[in-house]
């Protein structure tokens, strides 16, 4: 567990304290984050054994616009990332849920046991969730500085995880008990 949670935030996190350390110098830290998701995505490959989608996503997108912002000198490549990340995952599980499939099921039916209804209430939190963070991040880059951006990404992230953290209740709710665990994951 302590390894998933270096993996997924560990790249962020040392973003945040490179930006602190180096006198908000976002550039540095945009480089740090670029290393630090390269180092996150090759450590999950090899623990895993196979190519995991979410790190690749995230990879891809923080590598391509971490690159043009270092490229291009423009901290706003790097802010546009997740209104880009957020809005395009959030569009393809309501695109899913509009063709009665469910991508998060798909990707997460290893991980939890849970009911018909519990698989649908999930996705369409997790649409919501990703487009209003979308939409929030397109209005904040546009409003403040990439110094006051950075302190907005921190509370986007810890937003990120206490909403993932809040999913539990429904899990547990919807679980299948036959084959979870109070919260709705797998034995």
């Amino acid at each position: 567990m302590l390894t998933e949670w270096l993996i997924q935030f560990g790249p962020i996190s040392t973003f945040f304290i490179t930006f602190k350390l180096s006198g908000n110098n976002f550039f540095l830290a945009t480089l740090v984050l670029m290393v630090g998701i390269i180092v996150g995505t090759t450590a999950s490959v090899i623990r895993d054994r196979r190519l995991p989608w979410f790190p690749l996503y995230t990879a891809f997108f923080t590598l391509f616009f971490g690159g043009a912002t270092l490229y291009f000198r423009d901290p706003h490549f790097l802010m546009v990332r997740d209104t880009f990340y957020d809005g395009i995952f959030g569009i393809v599980i309501l695109i899913a849920l509009s063709m009665k499939q469910n991508i998060l099921k798909t990707f997460f039916l290893p991980l939890f046991a849970l009911t018909e209804r519990g698989w649908q209430v999930l996705a369409w939190r997790w649409a919501v969730f990703f487009l209003v963070m979308s939409t929030a991040n397109e209005i904040v880059r546009h409003l403040v500085s990439p110094e006051i951006w950075v302190y907005f990404k921190v509370l986007s992230t810890v937003t990120f995880i206490v909403f993932g953290v809040y999913q539990l209740t429904l899990t547990h709710r919807e679980r299948l008990p036959e084959e979870s665990n109070r919260l709705g994951m797998r034995r």
